[in-house]
């Protein structure tokens, strides 16, 4: 059940039980989004998201989130997805996420593993004029809401007074309610945040479409649009939320991605560390450097990347196909080894070469993947996030090349309410 010192409010509109409540809403979403005939991929996933999140003692908090979250699309514009949230199914059907996680093949221990039992953190972008109207709405229906202090503003929705848990200040713009102590201090006092953070680039789009009258989805774009692709193989991005610098324009000159999934890859390299390992990418991508796998085994998850490994969720898998790891010891094994734990380690590389080898794969071999893991895995990105971010810079660059007059328009204006909000922040202090 829910950790004792979780002040986990309850959802507020809830007819029947949380957890009633919860499958009927996935399965609801599920059939909008799949249709009624699921496989029993999509089956046996929602069943094992859905038997944790009930067994967690979790559903209320999922319930609150998809109920905010479906008010800002209602009202405003919120991004495809961000962090590791994008990996659960139950977020894609209850509207949480926009990015299917089996087509993109993202998992959901990454999200929540399942050893610890630790409470989600679902983290949320809204445009600008949206992120300011939605502590007046969680206002409405719950009763403890406060800021918190940091510029990122997490909102904290309690079930008891929260003034009596942690101080509590008003400040702001508009007076409202802020905990007066950190945020870290005050999830320790066993206050939950709900993340909701403004990106201007989610404006640019709202504007952009009001302008063009956009009556199609976004969230449905082909991924295979060849003007939109163009554009990025041109390196033509200014403007394109986290593939504007300089530095990804001449990458994407160079690499000449085809496919969104080649714009996943350079998103989630064009970072310092592994900027280095492009070179080698490009030329396995052009074919003119072999593509090696010294297990064959390794193909059916490293070949979309051309034999590399670059997401955290590759060395899961690696893991889980090899070495008989289970989800919740994979997610571990990638922690262990981002944060390069010299302690823990060593134990898991030797279970991985132990389990490896006695499920038939050649000791050395496995004894070199580990080894690569261990100089390289502190650079490898999660990929539920790249595919999310990558994909809002898809549909930003989908309307600058299909509405040019219009997105240049939002642009600018965006541009110069930023400054003018810089600029009045100066003055205040």
């Amino acid at each position: 059940m829910v950790k004792k010192d979780y002040l986990l409010p309850k959802y507020w509109d809830n007819a029947s039980g949380d957890e009633e409540y919860l499958r009927d809403l996935v399965v609801e979403g599920a059939c909008e989004r799949y249709g009624e005939d699921w496989s029993d991929e999509l089956a046996n996933r929602i069943a094992y998201e859905l038997r944790y999140i009930e067994d967690s003692g979790y559903a209320d908090y999922f319930l609150i989130v998809a109920d905010y979250v479906q008010h800002a699309r209602e009202i405003g514009r919120v991004s495809p997805g961000r962090g590791s949230a994008a990996g659960s199914i139950v977020n894609y059907c209850l509207g949480i996420t926009s990015i299917d996680p089996l087509k993109f093949g993202l998992l959901f221990e990454r999200f929540c593993n399942p050893d610890k039992r630790l409470l989600p953190d679902i983290d949320i972008d809204v445009d600008m004029a949206t992120h300011g109207k939605m502590f007046d709405y969680l206002s409405e229906h719950y009763d403890h809401v406060a800021y918190g202090r940091e510029e990122t503003r997490p909102i904290f929705i309690s079930p008891q007074s929260i003034a009596g848990i942690v101080p509590v200040e008003k400040r702001g713009f508009r007076d409202k309610p802020t905990i007066a102590v950190s945020s870290w201090e005050a999830e320790d006092a066993g206050l939950i945040p709900f993340h909701l953070l403004r990106t201007e680039a989610l404006s640019v789009i709202d504007l952009c479409l009001t302008m063009v009258d956009g009556k199609f989805n976004l969230d449905n774009l082909p991924l295979n649009d060849k003007a939109t692709m163009n554009l990025f193989r041109q390196g033509d991005t200014c403007g394109i939320y986290d593939f504007d610098s300089s530095t990804m324009q001449e990458l994407l000159r160079q690499a000449a991605p085809q496919t969104f999934e080649e714009l996943v890859a350079l998103y989630t390299m064009c970072r310092p560390g592994p900027l280095d390992w492009t070179t080698e990418y490009i030329a396995r991508k052009n074919g003119d450097k072999p593509i090696e796998y010294v297990i064959p085994e390794l193909r059916e998850i490293l070949g979309y990347t051309y034999g590399m490994t670059i997401y955290q969720e590759q060395i899961m898998l690696i893991a889980q196909r090899l070495a008989s790891f289970t989800p919740g010891e994979s997610d571990q094994l990638r922690k262990v080894l981002g944060k390069k734990r010299c302690d823990s380690v060593g134990v898991l590389k030797d279970k991985f070469i132990a389990q490896g080898t006695r499920n038939g794969f050649p000791t050395d071999a496995l004894r070199g993947i580990f080894e690569e893991w261990e100089d390289t895995t502190c650079y490898t990105f999660i990929r539920s996030h790249a595919v999310c971010y990558t994909f809002l810079a898809y549909q930003i660059g989908y309307l600058k090349v299909h509405f040019p007059k219009e997105f240049a328009t939002a642009y600018k204006t965006m541009e110069l309410a930023s400054a003018m909000s810089n600029y009045s922040n100066y003055n205040d202090e």
